[in-house]
């Protein structure tokens, strides 16, 4: 695992629980 790699996955999780905190904001 590059530190490229490891950037890119906290990438996505961020943005995955940006998309799950948006959606809760939603539902609410």
């Amino acid at each position: 695992m590059t530190s490229y790699a490891i950037v890119i996955l906290n990438f996505k999780a961020i943005t995955n629980l940006k998309l799950m905190f948006l959606i809760g904001l939603v539902w609410t």
